[in-house]
C-alpha cells in the first residue's frame, strides 16, 4: 500500500509528470498528394494546437486547410481536421529538440462549387515531424506534417486524400 501512495504521489506532482501545458498556432501551405494532386491547387492552412503532459505528451490540435479546383468550374474544399496526438520528444547529439507525432481524428468537409454543397466528416490519420528553434522567450516551430483522409463517404469521392503540410508556428502560451 505504500508503495502504491509513493508512486501516485509521484505522479501526480512530479514536475516530469504532472502538468505542462502548450498553446500555438501553426500556419503553411498543404499539397494535395497522389491523384489529388491532378485535380487540386496548393491550398493554406491555420491550425491551433493545445499540447498538454499528464502522465503521456498528447497534442489536441484544430485548424482549418482551404483548396480550389485547378480547372473550371472553380470547386472549394475546406476541411476542418480535430486531431488527437501522441507526441514523443528527443534530442539528437548536440541540435535542436525534434518531435514526432501521430494521431487519429476527425475532418470535416465542405465542397462547394456551382451547384454542388456537400458537407461531411471523415476519419485522418495523421504523422508528423518538427522542431522546436528556442531564442530567450520566443519559440519558432517548423512541422512537416503527412496527413490520410479516408474520403469514401462522400458520394463523389473517387480517391483518398493525402496531404503534405509544411507549418512554421509559435507558442501563445507556455505553463
Amino acid at each position: 500500500m505504500r508503495k502504491f501512495i509513493f508512486l501516485t504521489w509521484c505522479v501526480l506532482f512530479s514536475t516530469n509528470c504532472f502538468c505542462a501545458v502548450k498553446l500555438g498556432v501553426y500556419l503553411g501551405p498543404t499539397i494535395p498528394m497522389g491523384e489529388l494532386y491532378k485535380f487540386l491547387n496548393t491550398g493554406i492552412n491555420v491550425h491551433t494546437f493545445l499540447n498538454t503532459k499528464v502522465l503521456l505528451p498528447f497534442e489536441l490540435s484544430t485548424g482549418i486547410a482551404y483548396h480550389e479546383k485547378k480547372t473550371a468550374p472553380k470547386i472549394k474544399l475546406i476541411s476542418i481536421p480535430l486531431v488527437l496526438s501522441y507526441v514523443k520528444n528527443f534530442h539528437l547529439y548536440n541540435s535542436y529538440p525534434v518531435f514526432f507525432k501521430t494521431g487519429l481524428g476527425v475532418m470535416f468537409e465542405t465542397i462547394s462549387g456551382l451547384d454542388i454543397g456537400i458537407s461531411n466528416y471523415d476519419p485522418v490519420f495523421v504523422l508528423g515531424l518538427g522542431t522546436s528553434l528556442r531564442k530567450k522567450r520566443v519559440s519558432l516551430l517548423i512541422k512537416i506534417t503527412y496527413s490520410f483522409v479516408f474520403q469514401r463517404y462522400i458520394n463523389l469521392a473517387k480517391y483518398d486524400g493525402h496531404f503534405l503540410s509544411f507549418n512554421i508556428g509559435t507558442y501563445i502560451f507556455r505553463y
